[in-house]
């Protein structure tokens, strides 16, 4: 894998360390749940406070503070908005962590793709070279089946 221009930050525990108290994650965390809500509520199938609240388990009322930035979040309710909205609390801080996690996602999904095509373009070969052995095959076969008229050499 190539290096990354993110690093894991090896003190991190990756679960409540960078967490607790930081106001610079706690005002992304705010502002990153209210854009991804947004963005995940679409025409027809908007993404209420209470269906946050059904999903996550943190009061409706309580969500939409903590996501307007004039109520402090917690640990659990952190955890459960970041469920509600299909994400992690690292993407929605906004944290070193995630980037890290969304950059050696992407180099994967890369890979994987190059030898989709790889597999793709061997199969073709493989099929075109198959195509060529069963014509020589067929060939060979009426040749030899003209040759040996008395079947004197046939297995």
């Amino acid at each position: 894998m190539k290096n990354s221009k993110y690093t894991l930050n090896p003190d991190s525990n990756l679960l409540y360390q960078d967490l607790v108290p930081n106001p610079a994650c706690e005002r992304n965390f705010a502002s990153r749940s209210k854009s991804v809500k947004n963005k995940k509520s679409k025409p027809g199938n908007h993404l209420s406070y209470a269906k946050m609240e059904d999903l996550s388990g943190v009061d409706a009322k309580k969500i939409e503070k903590i996501l307007n930035g004039t109520q402090r979040v917690t640990l659990h309710e952190a955890i459960g908005i970041s469920r509600s909205l299909g994400t992690t609390i690292y993407y929605l801080a906004d944290m070193e962590e995630a980037k890290y996690f969304i950059e050696q996602g992407a180099l994967m999904r890369k890979h994987f793709e190059d030898d989709l095509v790889h597999i793709d373009t061997t199969i073709k070969m493989l099929l075109a070279r198959k195509e060529k052995v069963l014509e020589r095959l067929e060939y060979l076969t009426g040749t030899v089946v003209n040759l040996d008229a008395l079947d004197e050499y046939s297995g």
